[in-house]
């Protein structure tokens, strides 16, 4: 990764849908539980599928474009685009 110019290496993730485990769980606390809406905090950030691009641009220090398509089956195909 040396000889590459980071500045121009960017990220594109795919994905069909983001977070459906922390949807569940949230949902599941909440019908099980007490039934007042008590919602982590952080439940937004884990659904958002946009964070994998920006950790992988992060952990290789890539500073082009980064984004996310989330449009279901047709995901992979967009990325490529």
């Amino acid at each position: 990764l040396e000889a590459v110019n980071k500045e121009r290496v960017g990220v594109i993730w795919a994905s069909g849908i983001g977070g459906l485990g922390t949807l569940e769980k949230e949902v599941e606390e909440h019908v099980l539980g007490s039934g007042v809406p008590k919602h982590n905090p952080f439940l937004i950030p884990k659904m958002i599928s946009d964070i994998a691009a920006g950790l992988i641009s992060i952990q290789y220090g890539f500073r082009g474009i980064n984004y996310c398509t989330v449009s279901a089956c047709a995901s992979s195909s967009h990325a490529l685009m």
